[in-house]
């Protein structure tokens, strides 16, 4: 039977586009895991772009992906790997692009097998909010949160790390802690397959 994970990110009423956060200067980062985790360590993706969707965003989805394999490849699991998938078939995370006109950037749904792993996760990524067109670093953006929902991450507590949940502007890389947080979710490996067996990560 499967059950399903879903994440959101929403931006707040004034769009903070290109706008620098400063990290908290004393608080702990707090990123929850979302309790599945994938049992192989080559997870492919597919890119639907529909009807009108301007190809930046689907580059910026891609640069998105790069630099979530670049970041899981400096942490203690980087015999993951993130491949596109074989042309023609589905991905283990199935990304969909839409020209949205909502508050809703992004969401991410995971379905999961009864012992905890994932079977695949849906993504779904707007390339517009308010009727405005978002450009290629909001995009990167809302696709790294989203991303990171699909390998586990939930919502960081630390409103300068890409996971946070309200967009608050350009983040165009995971954090340290967002790696560390996809460590533990893939805790397993190399072994036997297990779910994770902590439900956050504070850095």
């Amino acid at each position: 039977m499967k059950k399903s994970v879903g994440m959101a990110l929403v931006m707040v009423t004034v769009m903070l586009i290109g706008t620098n956060v400063v990290p908290s200067a004393f608080a702990a980062n707090t990123i929850p895991l979302l309790g599945f985790a994938w049992n192989h360590t080559t997870l492919t993706y597919s890119i639907n772009a529909g009807k009108n969707v301007d190809p930046a965003a689907v580059t910026a989805t891609n640069d998105a992906i790069a630099a979530w394999d670049t970041a899981i490849n400096g942490g203690s699991k980087a015999d993951f790997n993130l491949v596109p998938a074989p042309s023609g078939t589905q991905g283990d995370i199935r990304i969909f692009l839409k020209v949205g006109t909502g508050v809703v950037l992004g969401s991410a749904q995971t379905f999961t097998n009864s012992d905890g792993s994932a079977k695949y996760s849906k993504v779904t990524l707007s390339g517009k909010a308010f009727g405005d067109p978002l450009g290629h670093d909001p995009v990167e953006t809302i696709a790294i949160q989203e991303f990171g929902h699909s390998l586990g991450l939930g919502h960081s507590s630390e409103p300068s790390d890409p996971m946070y949940g309200t967009y608050n502007g350009v983040k165009l890389a995971p954090s340290a802690c967002d790696v560390t947080a996809f460590d533990a979710v893939e805790a397993w490996y190399p072994g036997t397959f297990h779910p994770p067996t902590v439900s956050s990560v504070t850095c």
